[in-house]
C-alpha cells in the first residue's frame, strides 16, 4: 500500500512534538489503522503512513525487546544517550526488579 504525499506539505516529523510522536507509536504498536491515528492525532492518513514507515521496524524491535525483558522479570528503563555529532537515541537498561518495584511501577503508571 503506498500513499502519495501531497506536494507543498512539510514533512510530518518537523510539524509534530515528542507527545504526538508518543501517541502515534502507542496506537500504531496497539495495532490501530492508519486512517483513525491520522484522525486521533488530525493528520492526513497518507501523512501518518511517510511518519511510520521509516520507524516501523524500530518500534517493533524495541516493543518485542521490552516485552521479553518483562517476561523474564527484569524491569526497562528507557535511557537518552547523545552522540558527539549532536544526536541522540534511546537505548533500553535492564534492571532485575522485584514484585516491590514492579508494583511501584505499575502504581506510578496509573
Amino acid at each position: 500500500m503506498g500513499f502519495i504525499k501531497q506536494a507543498g506539505r512539510p514533512s510530518l516529523s518537523g510539524r509534530i512534538d515528542a507527545a504526538t510522536e508518543a501517541t502515534i507509536r502507542r496506537l500504531y504498536l496497539s495495532g490501530a489503522p492508519m486512517a483513525e491515528i491520522g484522525k486521533v492525532v488530525g493528520e492526513d492518513e497518507a501523512d501518518i503512513y511517510h511518519f511510520v514507515a521509516p520507524r516501523r521496524e524500530g518500534w517493533l524491535r524495541d516493543n518485542d525487546f521490552q516485552r521479553r525483558a518483562t517476561a523474564r522479570g527484569y524491569i526497562v528503563v528507557w535511557k537518552n544517550y547523545s552522540h558527539k555529532t549532536g544526536g541522540s537515541n534511546l537505548r533500553p537498561i535492564t534492571l532485575p526488579g522485584t514484585t516491590m518495584q514492579r508494583n511501584m511501577l505499575a502504581e506510578a503508571a496509573r
